[in-house]
Parts: C-alpha cells; sequence; structure tokens
C-alpha cells in the first residue's frame, strides 16, 4: 500500500511540475486538492518533501475564498484585504483592522468597520455594496499588536494604507505584505 501511495504522488507532483507551465490554474488547483485527499503523511517531489500540513494549508487557502462569495459567484464586498507576514511565509491571522471613511466637509476620519483577520488573513465582509461610495478611505492595520502577540518587537506600531475610491461598482483589494521592519501594499482586483 505504501509503494502505491509513493508512486501515485509522485505521479500527482511530476503532472504538477510539468501542467503549472502550460495549463490553467483551475486544472493546477484539481491536482493539489486531489493531493491533499489521497491519505498518506508525506507527498514525495523529486527530492523535496512537502508535508502534508502544507497541501491542506493550501487547500484551506482554495477553499476559505469560496466562502465569501454569494451564490452568483461575487464577493460580497467590493473592498478585501489580506494580510501576509512575509517574514514566517504564513498568513497575518488575528489582526486588528478598521475601515474608516473621510468626510469631505469636515476632513475627519468617521469609523466604518472594525474586524479581525482570520486564520487566511483575510477580513471578509468590510463593508456593503451598499454602504461602498466614492472617497477617500483609510485602512488602519494594528502591526504592533500583532508582532507583540507572536514575542516580536516591530518598528511600525501601525500601518495606515489611504486610498481614494471614484468608480465604487469595481472591486478592489488592498492587501498587506508585512515583516517586522518593512510593508508594502498595492490595488489588486
Amino acid at each position: 500500500m505504501n509503494r502505491f501511495i509513493q508512486q501515485n504522488s509522485r505521479l500527482i507532483c511530476d503532472q504538477l511540475t510539468l501542467d503549472s507551465l502550460k495549463t490553467p490554474s483551475a486544472h493546477i488547483t484539481h491536482l493539489l486538492l486531489t493531493a491533499v485527499y489521497i491519505n498518506f503523511k508525506e507527498v514525495v517531489c523529486n527530492t523535496e518533501t512537502i508535508q502534508m500540513s502544507r497541501l491542506q494549508h493550501i487547500k484551506d487557502h482554495i477553499l476559505s475564498s469560496e466562502k465569501y462569495m454569494n451564490m452568483a459567484g461575487t464577493l460580497l464586498s467590493p473592498l478585501t484585504t489580506h494580510v501576509l507576514n512575509t517574514t514566517q511565509g504564513v498568513p497575518g491571522a488575528n489582526m486588528t483592522i478598521s475601515l474608516h471613511r473621510l468626510d469631505p466637509v469636515s476632513s475627519l476620519w468617521n469609523l466604518i468597520t472594525t474586524g479581525i483577520t482570520n486564520a487566511d488573513g483575510r477580513c471578509p465582509e468590510l463593508i456593503t455594496k451598499e454602504s461602498f461610495i466614492a472617497g477617500v478611505y483609510k485602512m488602519h492595520f494594528e502591526t504592533g499588536k500583532y508582532w507583540n502577540a507572536l514575542g516580536e518587537m516591530c518598528f511600525y506600531p501601525y500601518v495606515e494604507v489611504v486610498f481614494s475610491i471614484t468608480d465604487p461598482s469595481q472591486k478592489y483589494h488592498v492587501p498587506l505584505l508585512l515583516s517586522r521592519f518593512s510593508y508594502s501594499t498595492y490595488r489588486g482586483s
């Protein structure tokens, strides 16, 4: 039985290597999920060993995005974020985030919502489509508390990302890539 599992795991990994260069990501996702559901502790790929927990994490990552979609297959929130701890190569779980909108008359920030990132580093349902209007927004990430909870010191006690929304009918993704001494962000979709 063990030899059968090793042969099949090698076949899946060889197929992943070949197909990753020429096929759509959906096929690769299918192959990864196939590897995850095979009942064995390790998958042997050429000379590297992929731990089952890593494959489980990949599966969870793929399936977690499906949880935040409605029946039509669209995301519930037009604004999403994803925190990634680039030092450890893991999602930034359990980080407090707040979303604010600038009042154009008073120039004061109005709190819209707060949330905590899930195990995948995401904070779903930040704002509804109905509440998402054109304007200047700010995401406030409690990075100092996040690193402190991990027993680490950091340079930035918090990160604020300010951005303008001109077309609220579009989908906006504002991820935060984070280490103890640096961060970066970009507009995704």
